[in-house]
């Protein structure tokens, strides 16, 4: 079986961004560039800065509640870096918002579209089943 394990979603604080083409192909640096991949209108960090401002924080009580510091709210808000998956959680709690909200639960079908995509390019380039191919994301 033809397997393609992708973690490319991981430690991202202080990492630049990848492209979604590095990231299926494992070259990544640890990040997913997810505004590029889903197309989005709205940055992660657009959203996030409105989202904190609109429950009434200000970056620095953001950034006590969620154990971080000021430097990395401000550097997720402005898109040089991006949180860690498991202070999506987090971030989410102190928003009051659920982690699909956060990162744009409407988002998920153009990703599916994408993985599909990109499972069926495999499979023609290894000469298998694309149901042969499995694509991992760990979050």
């Amino acid at each position: 079986m033809t397997s393609l394990r992708m973690t490319g979603i991981g430690d991202t604080e202080g990492l630049k961004q990848a492209s979604p083409a590095k990231e299926v192909a494992g070259e990544a640096t640890g990040n997913l560039d997810t505004d590029a991949v889903y197309g989005a209108e709205e940055s992660f960090g657009a959203s996030l800065r409105r989202m904190r401002r609109a429950s009434g924080l200000t970056a620095s009580e953001f950034a006590t509640a969620v154990g971080v510091s000021i430097p990395a709210v401000c550097n997720w808000e402005l898109g040089h870096a991006r949180p860690r998956p498991k202070r999506l959680a987090r971030i989410a709690d102190v928003l009051g918002v659920n982690s699909c909200d956060l990162v744009g639960s409407s988002r998920t079908g153009t990703l599916t579209e994408t993985v599909s995509r990109v499972r069926l390019e495999i499979a023609q380039l290894a000469g298998v089943a694309p149901e042969r191919v499995k694509i991992y994301i760990e979050l």
